[in-house]
């Protein structure tokens, strides 16, 4: 260490000094390397950059695109879930009111039905009692003419007897 002391002493060069012709020889080459490298190199990393910001800009757009795209499914989706049950609702409805409807109608024929069933059996006992008192007539008039007879003591002929017992019901 005591020598480079010494050199650096008696005026020579040492490694902090710069030499001058070294100096701008130094800074010519790397000049001239700067403007090689800047024609040859840094164009293309620049524009490999470009490219690279352009994919990643387009990657971007296409990711925000594809997410506009999924929102817009996703509301499409939402609204085909939402239309079918509404339509699910409106066959529930419309099935509920024709069995309404139908049972409806079924109530009414059985109505119907008992009704004309009811008059039916009216028309009957109206016919049945309309024959029970012309049967009752024609033997209470027989009943009555024996009973006359009797007490009379004379059998009547019988046609003026029915005569004369009809008049005699008709005015009761």
């Amino acid at each position: 260490m005591n020598e480079f002391l010494i050199i650096a002493a008696a005026g020579g060069s040492g490694p902090m000094d710069p030499d001058k012709p070294m100096f701008y020889w130094t800074l010519g080459i790397f000049l001239v390397l700067l403007a090689v490298l800047y024609k040859v190199a840094w164009k293309p990393i620049l524009s490999g950059l470009d490219e690279r910001e352009d994919t990643i800009r387009k990657s971007l757009e296409d990711a925000e695109a594809a997410t506009t795209k999924l929102a817009e499914i996703q509301e499409e989706s939402k609204k085909a879930v939402a239309d079918a049950e509404s339509e699910a609702k409106a066959i529930i409805t419309e099935a509920r009111d024709t069995a309404k409807a139908l049972a409806k109608d079924i109530e009414e024929k059985a109505k119907t039905e008992a009704q004309a069933v009811r008059d039916g059996a009216l028309k009957d006992i109206e016919s049945a009692k309309t024959e029970a008192m012309q049967s009752l007539r024609v033997e209470s008039t027989e009943l009555a003419i024996s009973l006359a007879g009797k007490l009379l003591g004379e059998n009547l002929d019988n046609e003026k007897n029915r005569s004369l017992t009809e008049q005699l019901i008709n005015k009761i």
